[in-house]
């Protein structure tokens, strides 16, 4: 299951995609962060081997984790 960590990501292209708004973690290895790009929210999906990529799906604990995010709360339950 994805948690909300306090975490930016090797493979994560800090010169493409700026900073992370959100990062989550599986304990798989999976790792998302949800950006932005111009002006709309974008999850991404990658791991310490695969380079991250936009996903067209959100999974359950990556909308609450934005939700979270959005009302000012801290999202890691």
């Amino acid at each position: 299951m994805y948690e909300v960590i306090d975490k930016v990501f090797s493979r994560w292209d800090l010169d493409r995609y700026g900073e992370p708004m959100v990062t989550l973690e599986d304990e798989w290895g999976g790792q998302s962060v949800i950006g932005i790009d111009d002006g709309c929210f974008v999850l991404y999906n990658g791991s310490e081997t695969r380079d991250f990529k936009s996903v067209k799906h959100w999974y359950p604990e990556a909308a609450k984790a934005l939700q979270g995010f959005l009302n000012g709360s801290n999202s890691k339950e």
